[in-house]
């Protein structure tokens, strides 16, 4: 055999083991069409929600550390409150962006917040 039939024949060889390996390959659910279009739907009405919605966190976080805390929680809770809207903002401004893509295999594309929505309750 000469240099180059040789070449050809091993090149051949380790591309029929690739194809074959890559055919045997478990195909996840998250490539798949079917079953990425809502929860990519649902990530990018989410992240349009967050973005309009930040400032709640104003209103929200007061109230929720006036219960926790007392009256002590009405001007933690303000200062709490405009850091969390910044959060809650930028959060659903990278929802809107990457709404298409899922953020890793285990959570797909589950919110960045806890709770979902400035009006809901933590989980």
């Amino acid at each position: 055999m000469t240099h180059s039939r040789r070449t050809m024949v091993t090149g051949i060889f380790l591309l029929t083991v690739f194809l074959t390996q890559a055919s045997f390959a478990e195909k996840t659910r998250l490539g798949d069409p079917e079953y990425s279009i809502k929860p990519a739907s649902v990530k990018l009405w989410r992240g349009f929600v967050n973005t309009f919605t930040g400032v709640g966190e104003i209103i929200r976080q007061p109230v929720i550390l006036t219960k926790e805390d007392g009256l002590v929680g009405i001007p933690t809770g303000i200062i709490n409150g405009v850091f969390m809207a910044f959060v809650r903002t930028g959060a659903g401004i990278i929802e809107v962006v990457t709404f298409p893509l899922p953020f890793d295999y285990e959570n797909g594309y589950a919110s960045l917040m806890n709770p979902d929505y400035v009006w809901q309750h933590a989980k």
